[in-house]
């Protein structure tokens, strides 16, 4: 899977267009501390590939006075070998001014990123990230071209341009979801994607619980204690096959 061909799943009209290199200079005066550092060591080149607003994708803008979405932008980004993307795409995020889909690429394939932004409480004209930093892993298998054929400015358009940056951020999650599930389901609306959210994100806690438990019963040396741990343990694997399982629901 090549970056071409991700950059190609969005569909994206020719009034859109930008093909514009940033200089890594550029952005890195944008970002502050270690995001700073991360950008002029980690990233080889970024490029403005396009910008999506009312007048060139014809999707209204959207402000509610926390968020401004008049425009949402599409960088290319190439890491310095070595560099893993999670490394330098979240100090992307962090320095630009809008909502924008990176797609990077690595030495370990490619990736894609969202960030929701919203405005800062103190400093007009000034944002921030908005939550989480989602990053993207893309693999040359049957969910990822799923994930990727749901990305279309026609499937996603909604409303206004946050509906869709939140649908692409969905989807995001919904490929997430079939790395466990092994089927890639596009949410059926937003509460049924927050519904998702909020059991992926129960899994992963569950995750994280068994294997903090699985290195206590390693360390155990009392039978007794090992055994009550490896019991918590099994009922704890029943819940996680159980929470995958409503994963796979629509």
């Amino acid at each position: 899977m090549t970056p071409d061909q991700v950059l190609q799943a969005f569909g994206l009209p020719a009034s859109a267009m930008q093909r514009t290199p940033v200089p890594r200079e550029t952005i890195g005066k944008r970002a502050l501390g270690s995001d700073r550092r991360a950008l002029l060591d980690g990233l080889r080149s970024l490029i403005w590939v396009a910008v999506l607003k009312p007048g060139t994708v014809a999707i209204p803008a959207f402000d509610d006075g926390a968020r401004d979405y008049r425009e949402v932008q599409v960088m290319r980004a190439t890491m310095r070998p070595g560099v893993p993307p999670a490394r330098v795409l979240g100090p992307i995020h962090r320095a630009l001014s809008y909502p924008t889909v990176v797609v990077a690429e690595a030495d370990e394939g490619v990736a894609l990123s969202f960030a929701h932004l919203r405005r800062h409480e103190r400093r007009e004209e000034a944002v921030v990230v908005d939550g989480p930093v989602h990053v993207v892993p893309l693999r040359d298998q049957p969910t990822d071209r799923a994930f990727l054929a749901s990305l279309s400015l026609a499937a996603c358009g909604g409303a206004h341009l946050y509906a869709l940056y939140a649908g692409w951020i969905e989807r995001a999650l919904a490929l997430e979801a079939s790395r466990l599930t092994g089927v890639f389901l596009p949410p059926a609306g937003p509460e049924a994607a927050h519904a998702r959210r909020e059991r992926l994100l129960a899994v992963q806690a569950l995750d994280e619980r068994i294997s903090s438990l699985t290195r206590q019963a390693e360390r155990e040396r009392s039978l007794a204690l090992r055994v009550g741990l490896n019991s918590e343990l099994a009922a704890l694997r029943e819940k996680r096959l159980a929470m995958v399982a409503r994963l796979a629901q629509p």
